[in-house]
Parts: C-alpha cells; sequence; structure tokens
C-alpha cells in the first residue's frame, strides 16, 4: 500500500491517492468519499474503470465518476 497527494480541493484540504494491490489486482482510489481512478489486472494495458488523471476534473466534471456505492444505495 501506498500513499500520495493527488491534489487539493477549492478550500485546501487535501486529496489523497491511495495504492492497494494483491495478486494480479490494483487499485488506485482517491479520498474523496471512495473514488476508485484507476483499476488494473496484470498483463492488460488498459484500465478496468474510467477515471480522470487530475482532481480539478473531478471537481468540475463529474464529482460522483467513479463513487463505490455505499451499502444504503438505491433506498
Amino acid at each position: 500500500m501506498s500513499a500520495r497527494v493527488f491534489g487539493r480541493m477549492p478550500d485546501g484540504t487535501e486529496v489523497q491517492e491511495v495504492e492497494i494491490a494483491a495478486g494480479n489486482l490494483s487499485a488506485r482510489i482517491i479520498t474523496i468519499g471512495a473514488v476508485i481512478r484507476d483499476l488494473r489486472w496484470a498483463g492488460i494495458d488498459h484500465p478496468l474503470v474510467l477515471g480522470f488523471d487530475d482532481l480539478d476534473s473531478y471537481i468540475h466534471h463529474s464529482p460522483h465518476f467513479g463513487a463505490v456505492a455505499g451499502r444504503c444505495a438505491n433506498r
């Protein structure tokens, strides 16, 4: 597991990107709620999910893009 600064919100709050991996699967999750920014399987050249490369795109274009639905979704 590793973490890095992904960007800052307009109010100055730092947003982290956390990378986790197990076996052939790795995921990059940013700390705006829980957003899966990148999901990869070893040996496949492209990501398995759609995600933006920068924080501004999430803020200005689609803040819920890649969001993980909680246990109460659709209730």
